[in-house]
């Protein structure tokens, strides 16, 4: 099953360090996970969701809302429900997602890192168009972002994934999103 729908007018982001601290990550211990921004419109007005998706646990997603509203669009929680129901589906990802981490923040060495990308794109149903940037400081990679369209014909969006190590501390980040609409990232990824 393709995790395309949770990336549609969207962006999922996570790091393998602790929220708000440069402590890395012990990926058997806390509460570590996906952290996923959307905008829907309640009653006319623009809300902002923040979805938090369990990585490494058991635990239920959790839902919030930044407006006035606690109300959760039906079409939201149906969505995420129905692409991370498949167990199988969400433990291959992850899998491959803690790898690409890890091995970017001990090697971050092009060829790994180009195989990591590849292999999430696959669980997004995503081909890479062959337009990538690549940032190198002293000779280390230290950003990779490509450009997908989705396999399906019918699906003309374009998408984006983007590794990033933090110049200050070791702390690597995968961010995945659609590139257009609510995630506006043609200026971050140079075009």
């Amino acid at each position: 099953m393709s995790l395309q729908p949770l990336i549609n007018g969207q962006i999922l982001k996570i790091d393998d360090h602790y929220q708000g601290n440069n402590t890395p990550m012990d990926w058997g211990k806390g509460d570590i996970h996906i952290h996923k921004e959307t905008i829907f419109k309640i009653k006319g007005k623009r809300q902002k969701f923040i979805i938090r998706l369990p990585i490494n646990s058991d635990k239920k997603y959790s839902i919030t809302s930044r407006g006035n509203t606690h109300e959760i669009p039906r079409k939201l929680k149906k969505e995420v429900e129905e692409v991370l129901e498949n167990a199988n589906t969400r433990a291959m990802f992850i899998e491959d997602l803690v790898a690409c981490l890890k091995n970017f923040s001990q090697d971050g060495t092009r060829e790994k890192t180009e195989k990591a990308l590849e292999r999430l794109a696959k669980h997004f149903d995503l081909r890479w168009t062959g337009e990538e940037i690549k940032r190198y400081i002293d000779d280390t990679l230290v950003s990779h972002t490509r450009v997908y369209k989705s396999n399906d014909k019918n699906n003309r969006k374009e998408f984006y994934e983007k590794i990033t190590k933090s110049k200050q501390s070791e702390k690597v980040t995968f961010e995945i999103g659609e590139n257009s609409g609510y995630a506006k990232e043609t200026n971050r990824i140079g075009r």
